[in-house]
């Protein structure tokens, strides 16, 4: 079952579709939630209901750690996926036009290998 992941920081959310482990994050001092779909109750549309959710708490968290002096913002990391992957980025392309906090969206090419796996994750 494919998780997604909201990762907050001092001035950023970085949402990552799924990576491999939350504890090279936590490594990090990154804190995290995991929001799995909800396939039994939703189906099919269980993922881009997680997707939109997800990207919700993301910019809720970056409005709670916006002050005067600091804009937060929302990063989405999108790894080589499927389907489910396109739909978070597509919903975050869509939201950022009317988001109160700045929207990010950035695709790592399937060509980057292997060198954007983070350190201490086992590479398969």
């Amino acid at each position: 079952m494919a998780a997604g992941w909201c990762i907050w920081f001092s001035t950023a959310v970085l949402v990552v579709p799924m990576p491999p482990s939350p504890a090279p994050l936590h490594q990090l001092g990154w804190c995290s939630l995991v929001m799995p779909a909800q396939w039994q109750q939703h189906g099919r549309a269980a993922g881009p209901i997680r997707n939109r959710e997800l990207l919700q708490q993301a910019i809720a968290r970056a409005e709670a750690h916006t002050s005067p002096g600091c804009l937060a913002s929302v990063l989405v990391v999108a790894f080589p996926g499927g389907p489910g992957t396109a739909s978070l980025v597509q919903q975050a392309r869509r939201m950022a036009s009317r988001s109160p906090v700045p929207i990010a969206v950035v695709e790592v090419s399937p060509s980057a290998g292997l060198w954007a796996v983070p350190a201490g994750v086992a590479r398969s």
